[in-house]
C-alpha cells in the first residue's frame, strides 16, 4: 500500500481512508485482547482506529468492562476459540464502556499502534466529566476525539445542542485536540450547522438510526414491557444495520457537503458500508474517510485489505494518483435532491419454509431483534412491519432460507 491511498483527515495523515468504527468490543475482553484486535485489524491496512466509546458517568468504582445484557459473540481470527462480543447490543449504562478500562485501553493502543488512534467519548454524564475524559484522553496522546452524540445516547435541539457548544468551546480551551462530532441520520443540524461549523474538526454521518434497546418485549401472558430509558418510543429494534442503513448515510453525506461547500470540516461517513463498491461512493459523494462497523463484523478485519485493494484498482483505472482526485466527484451527477424523490422501496427478509430447519440460528443477537418470532414447534416468522431489512438474519441462515423481499 503506496502513497496512492493516503488522505489527510483532521489533520492527521491516514495511510488509506478505511478506518475502524467505535465498536464497543468489550464483552468479556481483557485489554490484551482488545489491543491484539487492534493490531490484527491494522496489519489488515486500517487507517486509523476509533477506540470504543467511553462513557465519562463514573457509578460506582468499576475497573472492568462488564455489560448487561448477553450478546452475539464472533470469532475474531486471531486464535482458535478466541471470541469477543459486540456489547451495544444491550443497555449502555451502568458502562458503554467504563472510564477506568477506557483511558487504560486508550494509553496502551496508544503506545502499541503505529495509526492515528481515535479517542470516543459519549454524551453521558455532566458537562464537567465529559470535559474530564476528553482531558485524560488528550493527555493519553490520542490523535483526535469523536464526540458520540448519536446512538444510543440522541442529541435532541434546544438546551442540548446549547450544551455541546459550551462543552466543545472548553475543550478548545482546555486542550489543542481535533474533535469531531457523530450525529444520527436526518438530524436537524445537517441543515442547521451554524457555530458548530467553526469549532469542529470533523463530523461523523450517519451511525445508527436512531437506538438500540427495543421498545417494547411482548410477555408470554400477553402483557408488554417498556424499556426504562428515555424515549423509548424512538428506539429502533436491532443495533447492526448493515445494508439498510446506506440510503440514510448517503442521503445524509449529499445533503451536508452539498449545503456546506465551503465548509472546512472533515468528514467520516458510518453505517451500511459493507462493500468495496460502497465505500468508494461514498469517497466519490465527499466523504473524507469511511469509517467500518457491520462490514468487520461480519467479514472479520481483512475486509480492509480487500477495500484498499479494490480502491487502488479503481484509482488505476480512473488514473488517478490518489485519493483527493476523487474526492466529491460524484456530487453534480445529481440533480435533484433527495428530498424531492420518492422514497425508496422497503426493504424485509421472508422466511422460505420449505428450506427452514427450525435451527434459530437467524435469531439476530440473542433475540433482540423484535422482528423475528417463533412459536413452540412451528417455523419462525419475520413481521415485515418491524423488520429493518439490515439482513443479518439472512447472513446467519446456514439454509439460505431467507430470502429479501423488496416492497415497489
Amino acid at each position: 500500500m503506496g502513497k496512492e491511498l493516503e488522505c489527510k483527515y483532521m489533520g492527521l495523515t491516514l495511510k488509506s481512508p478505511f478506518v475502524l468504527s467505535s465498536l464497543t468490543l468489550v464483552s468479556k475482553v481483557s485489554i490484551e485482547t482488545h489491543i491484539d484486535y487492534f493490531s490484527f485489524i491494522c496489519g489488515c491496512g486500517a487507517g486509523a482506529i476509533v477506540l470504543p466509546s467511553i462513557n465519562p458517568k463514573v457509578l460506582g468504582n468499576s475497573k472492568n468492562n462488564d455489560t448487561i445484557a448477553d450478546c452475539l459473540a464472533f470469532t475474531t481470527g486471531l486464535r482458535k476459540n478466541t471470541e469477543m462480543g459486540f456489547s451495544v447490543l444491550g443497555p449502555t449504562e451502568p458502562n458503554i464502556i467504563s472510564t477506568n478500562y477506557g483511558l487504560e485501553l486508550a494509553k496502551q493502543t496508544k503506545n502499541k499502534l503505529n495509526v492515528p488512534v481515535i479517542g470516543s467519548v459519549v454524551n453521558l454524564g455532566s458537562k464537567q466529566e465529559i470535559l474530564e475524559v476528553v482531558n485524560s484522553l488528550s493527555s493519553i496522546g490520542v490523535d483526535a476525539i469523536e464526540l458520540n452524540y448519536s446512538c444510543p445516547n440522541i442529541l435532541d435541539k434546544g438546551d442540548e445542542i446549547e450544551s455541546l457548544i459550551s462543552i466543545i468551546k472548553l475543550i478548545k480551551q482546555s486542550c489543542t485536540i481535533p474533535i469531531s462530532l457523530k450525529i444520527s441520520p436526518n438530524h436537524y443540524l445537517l441543515n442547521n450547522f451554524g457555530e458548530l461549523n467553526n469549532l469542529l474538526d470533523g463530523i461523523t454521518l450517519s451511525n445508527a438510526y436512531i437506538g438500540l434497546i427495543p421498545p417494547v418485549i411482548d410477555s408470554d401472558n400477553g402483557q408488554d414491557f417498556y424499556s426504562p430509558f428515555p424515549r423509548r418510543d424512538q428506539w429502533s429494534p436491532c443495533g447492526v444495520y448493515g445494508p439498510f442503513e446506506k440510503i440514510l448515510t448517503f442521503y445524509d453525506l449529499f445533503r451536508f457537503i452539498s449545503r456546506n461547500p465551503s465548509s472546512k470540516v472533515n468528514v467520516a461517513c458510518v453505517g451500511g458500508i459493507v462493500s468495496g463498491v460502497d465505500a468508494i461512493q461514498a469517497l466519490l459523494l465527499g466523504a473524507d474517510v469511511v469509517e467500518l462497523s457491520s462490514a468487520v463484523l461480519w467479514n472479520g478485519g481483512r475486509i480492509f485489505t480487500q477495500f484498499n485493494q479494490e480502491l487502488l484498482k479503481y484509482l488505476y483505472y480512473k488514473n488517478c494518483c490518489n485519493v483527493e482526485e476523487i474526492k466529491g466527484k460524484s456530487l453534480h451527477k445529481i440533480k435533484a435532491c433527495a428530498d424531492a424523490l420518492m422514497p425508496p422501496p422497503k426493504r424485509y427478509m421472508s422466511i422460505d419454509s420449505e428450506k427452514c430447519i427450525c435451527c434459530k440460528e437467524c435469531y439476530c443477537t440473542n433475540r433482540l431483534c423484535l422482528a423475528i418470532s417463533q412459536k413452540q414447534g412451528e417455523q419462525p416468522k419475520i413481521n415485515k412491519e418491524l423488520c429493518s431489512g439490515c439482513g443479518f438474519c439472512c447472513y446467519l441462515c446456514i439454509k439460505n432460507a431467507i430470502n429479501i423481499i423488496i416492497d415497489k
